[in-house]
C-alpha cells in the first residue's frame, strides 16, 4: 500500500514537473520570439538611419563646397570685381573729360570761342561724358544687383546648410538611440537564451531524478 502511494506521489510530481517544464519552455520561447522580432526591427531601423544619414552627409558636403566656392571666388564675385574695375576706368575717363570741358570753357584759356573746331570738340566731349555717365549708372545698378544676388545666394546656402545640419544631427541622435536599443535587445536576447538553457537543464535534471526514484520504487 505504501509502495503504491509512493508511486502515485512520484508520478504526480513527475507530471507536475513535466507540465511546469513545458509551460516554462513555451513562455521562454514566446519571449525569445518577441525579442527576436524587436531585435530584427531595431536592426532594420539602424540600417535605415545609416542610409538617411549618409544621404544627408552627402548633401551637407555639397552645400559646404558651394559655400566655399562663393567665399573663395565664384563666378559672381569674379564678375563683380570686373565691373568694379570697369567702373573705376569709366569714372576716371569721365572726370578727365569733365576737366577738359571746364578747362576749355574757362575765360583764361585763349581759344577762338567762335571756332568750328572748338564747338565740335566740345560737343563731342559732352556726348562722351553723357555716354560715360550712362554707362556708369548702368554699371552701378548692375553691381548693386550683383551684390544683392550674391548676398541672397549666400543666405540661401546658409539656410539650406543649417537645415541639413539640423536634420543630420537629429538623425545622428536617432541613430545613436537605435544602436543603444539594439545593444539592450542583444543583452536581453542573450540573457533570455541563457535563462532558457539553465531552466531546461534544471528541469531535465529534476525529471531524471524523479524517473530514477520511480524506477527505484518499482524495483523494490
Amino acid at each position: 500500500m505504501e509502495k503504491s502511494l509512493e508511486n502515485d506521489r512520484l508520478r504526480n510530481e513527475l507530471k507536475v514537473a513535466d507540465e511546469q517544464c513545458k509551460k516554462s519552455v513555451e513562455d521562454l520561447k514566446l519571449k525569445l520570439q518577441m525579442l527576436a522580432s524587436e531585435h530584427h526591427h531595431a536592426c532594420v531601423e539602424v540600417e535605415k538611419l545609416k542610409m538617411e544619414s549618409s544621404v544627408l552627409n552627402e548633401e551637407k558636403e555639397d552645400l559646404l563646397n558651394q559655400v566655399r566656392d562663393l567665399h573663395k571666388g565664384s563666378v559672381l564675385i569674379d564678375d563683380f570685381q570686373i565691373l568694379k574695375n570697369e567702373l573705376l576706368i569709366i569714372t576716371k575717363e569721365r572726370d578727365k573729360l569733365m576737366a577738359q570741358i571746364e578747362e576749355q570753357q574757362s575765360p583764361e584759356v585763349e581759344v577762338d570761342l567762335c571756332g568750328e573746331n572748338y564747338d565740335d570738340n566740345l560737343l563731342k566731349a559732352k556726348a562722351e561724358v553723357e555716354e560715360l555717365t550712362g554707362q556708369l549708372s548702368r554699371l552701378e545698378a548692375k553691381m548693386q544687383s550683383g551684390e544683392v544676388s550674391n548676398s541672397i545666394e549666400k543666405a540661401k546656402f546658409r539656410m539650406r546648410l543649417r537645415g541639413t545640419q539640423a536634420k543630420s544631427n537629429a538623425f545622428r541622435i536617432r541613430y545613436e538611440e537605435a544602436v543603444k536599443e539594439l545593444d539592450v535587445m542583444n543583452r536581453k536576447f542573450e540573457e533570455a537564451s541563457t535563462k532558457l538553457k539553465a531552466q531546461l537543464a534544471s528541469y531535465a535534471l529534476e525529471v531524471l531524478n524523479l524517473k530514477k526514484q520511480l524506477a527505484a520504487v518499482r524495483s523494490q
